[in-house]
């Protein structure tokens, strides 16, 4: 129970909004990256396997 209730309930006092911001933050940056970062190791997955003879899919 303390786990569950009375733990997240200090924390939540004891963590300032500043600090919570930036994590927001960095995991928006990673959001937005994520698509292209994807992108790209799919290409050169695909030239890989292209240079390599085997069939791509």
């Amino acid at each position: 129970m303390e786990n569950y209730v009375i733990a997240p309930r200090v924390l939540r006092n004891a963590v300032q909004m500043a600090a919570l911001t930036g994590g927001a933050l960095l995991g928006l940056v990673c959001v937005l990256m994520a698509i292209p970062i994807a992108a790209a190791v799919k290409a050169v997955l695909s030239a890989t396997r292209t240079a390599s003879g085997s069939p791509s899919s």
